[in-house]
């Protein structure tokens, strides 16, 4: 006889939240065992209805249905969730979720996750710093490389004097070419600050 108590509940919920009859673990075993059987063949196994299969798979969260292969197909539990599929990870958020590396950008600190071959190959090109987006990977660059690192650069917002580049071209009317052999400039820096000079002149215009 139970108790009226309602903190212990139908002798059903009892049952179920005691870990389940054998019944319940013989259904588990056999369809995580192989997702091709029936409901039908599980149940003549265990000597209960298909009817009642069907319950105790859906209670368990397992597949209802059974696969059509002509061999017996290998079930894996899912490393992240626990899923029983045919596959290694039940899906491809799971799969990442376990194959992707925590990693702490070097430069925000923000917690981020990268893959394997993405992490070797950005280890090697920053020089053991890791950076979780381009902003950051940039600012490192700048502070490493960049046109302010170095002290003969202080004070200046160029790197070459745009208006002595300027007042040459107007004085002796060369091209880039010709500049870029007298300043010892490359021709594709001179060839921008006089295209952009040009742009100036005709909206002042």
């Amino acid at each position: 006889m139970y108790s009226n108590n309602g903190s212990i509940g139908h002798p059903k919920k009892i049952r179920k939240a005691s870990g389940g009859s054998e019944t319940r673990r013989k259904v588990r075993a056999l369809r995580c065992l192989d997702l091709s059987l029936r409901m039908s063949q599980i149940g003549k196994q265990i000597r209960i209805s298909r009817q009642r299969v069907y319950q105790i798979l859906k209670d368990e969260g397992l597949p209802t249905k059974h696969l059509i292969t002509k061999h017996q197909t290998k079930c894996y539990a899912c490393q992240v969730c626990g899923t029983i599929s045919k596959s290694k990870f039940c899906c491809d958020e799971c799969k990442n979720k376990w194959t992707l590396i925590p990693i702490i950008c070097s430069g925000c600190g923000k917690l981020f996750f990268r893959s394997s071959r993405v992490l070797i190959a950005n280890y090697r090109r920053c020089k053991g710093f890791l950076f979780c987006s381009r902003r950051c990977t940039g600012n490192w660059l700048r502070d490493q490389y960049g046109f302010e690192r170095y002290p003969e650069h202080k004070g200046r917002k160029r790197k070459y004097d745009w208006d002595a580049i300027w007042r040459l071209h107007e004085e002796t009317g060369y091209g880039h070419k010709q500049l870029s052999k007298q300043l010892d400039i490359p021709s594709a820096t001179i060839a921008s600050i006089l295209h952009r000079y040009r742009q100036k002149m005709k909206l002042n215009e």
